[in-house]
């Protein structure tokens, strides 16, 4: 059974130059939708008199006219406050605040670029990034044992896939989950490209390079599945993860089987442009739509959407369209 949630209403009191009104709004309603009941119930000669001043505004006392285009909730607005009807061109002047330090506080936070929780949010998101990056990249150099390196990027990984499973599900901010499950993929697959062992510059090149990318992309493969069943939104990365692990782990296939690199890469370029083919009709299958057949010819296609206009013989004399 689908719940059906409806906006909470906000009852505000809007003190028009004739009369006072009392209102109750949901709060998910714009102002600029609000302007023309207001004004309705104002007076009777509002919408006349707007004219002559670029129209009405509604504002706070003390504060700015009302943006428009935001509604009562983000604006804040609460049960019981008043707000004001005035000509545009005669706004109630903003209050001017004494306190030096207050008002360039207040200055500070009307500014449009200005900082705010959101842009702490995205810097601590992109730090977290680039320190992930930078650790991919640590364990990549060689030095130590491989499988101790595997251990720590697989650990990592794990760890990685429990945080977004945490901040997606458990405090609610899906784009922190999504960004730590999608770097879990690459851990993964660094995990999976150290566990073959063997040299790459040696006569087994292409079969150590066969089993180490068919590792890592299994790997990586998992790991993607694995952060999408943790996080629950966002399917289309993860999913794009996948296929590409997919790609890859085609690719060591061939290769594993005495395939030259070159012509194995060649061998999946084919594959992927043929499955581009097949990604718009299955976008729509897995959407739930139905594609709308396309005209066999362009001249079918005209004379589909050609219609004469003819009369018909009724005294009305009324138009119809015939096919």
């Amino acid at each position: 059974m689908t719940e059906i949630q409806t906006a909470s209403l906000c009852r505000v009191t809007v003190r028009a130059p004739a009369r006072t009104v009392d209102l109750a709004v949901p709060s998910d309603v714009p102002v600029a939708d609000l302007l023309p009941t207001v004004i309705g119930y104002g007076g009777d000669d509002l919408e006349e008199s707007g004219l002559e001043h670029g129209g009405w505004v509604l504002q706070r006392l003390g504060g700015p006219p009302l943006d428009p285009e935001s509604t009562l909730d983000s604006l804040g607005l609460r049960d019981g406050e008043e707000l004001y009807l005035r000509p545009r061109t005669e706004a109630l002047p903003e209050v001017h605040i004494d306190d030096l330090v207050d008002g360039i506080a207040d200055g500070m936070s009307r500014r449009p670029h200005g900082w705010s929780p959101e842009a702490g949010r995205r810097l601590l998101l992109g730090l977290a990034a680039a320190t992930l990056a930078l650790g991919i990249a640590l364990l990549a150099v060689p030095g130590t044992a491989g499988w101790i390196r595997a251990v720590a990027a697989s650990a990592t990984g794990l760890l990685l896939i429990a945080g977004a499973g945490s901040a997606s599900r458990a405090v609610g901010d899906a784009g922190a989950g999504s960004l730590l499950g999608l770097l879990a993929a690459p851990y993964f697959a660094l995990a999976g490209w150290l566990l073959p062992g063997g040299d790459l510059g040696g006569a087994d090149g292409d079969a150590v390079l066969g089993a180490r990318l068919l590792a890592a992309s299994a790997a990586a493969g998992a790991g993607a599945v694995l952060a999408l069943a943790a996080v629950g939104v966002y399917p289309a990365l993860f999913i794009g993860a996948a296929c590409v692990a997919a790609a890859g782990a085609l690719g060591a296939a061939l290769i594993t089987l005495d395939l030259a690199p070159q012509q194995a890469a060649a061998v999946v370029a084919v594959v992927v442009v043929l499955f581009g083919g097949f990604v718009p009709s299955l976008s729509f299958r897995l959407s739930g739509m139905r594609m709308p057949p396309c005209p066999p010819t362009c001249s079918s296609s005209s004379r589909a959407s050609t219609r004469t206009p003819r009369r018909t013989s009724t005294p009305a004399r009324r138009w119809r369209t015939a096919g």
